[in-house]
Formats: C-alpha cells, structure tokens, sequence
C-alpha cells in the first residue's frame, strides 16, 4: 500500500510587525526545525502535516504573533489543524 504524504509550505512574511516577531523567535533555543530553516533566510519551506503543526503552535506561543492581521507566518494551502 503506498501512503500519499500531503505536504504544506511555511512562508515568511514580511512586515514590520512580522520582522519584530521574527527577532522574537530568534532569541529562543527550541525553535522546531521549520522555522529554524526560515530563521536562517529561507522564504519558503516545505514541511509535512506533523511538522506544520508543530510550528504553528510553537510560533503562536512567539510574543507577537497576530491572529488576523499580517502574521508572520503562512500556511499553504491551508494550516491543517
């Protein structure tokens, strides 16, 4: 049986409040991998449904994450929680 892995991509936005949250996250030691890969200047990675998840609720935790306005991140094609 072959398993269909879906596969999300984690963008970087830009912003000034994005770049605040960004200098934020930086300063912490348990940054999980996707985001440490956008720390290091990526503007894109792609990341299965487990590794999604685990950065999203990892970066809501970020003083300065925005629901709604201009987050720092986004989720294609949709956040899979």
């Amino acid at each position: 049986m072959v398993e269909n892995t879906s596969y999300y991509a984690l963008r970087r936005c830009p912003g000034t409040a994005a770049d605040a949250w960004w200098v934020n996250a930086s300063r912490h030691r348990d940054v999980p991998p996707a985001i440490a890969a956008l720390l290091s200047g990526r503007a894109r990675v792609e990341v299965n449904r487990d590794e999604t998840v685990e950065a999203l609720v990892w970066a809501e935790r970020v003083d300065g994450f925005q629901h709604g306005g201009d987050p720092p991140l986004r989720v294609y094609p949709h956040d899979p929680r």
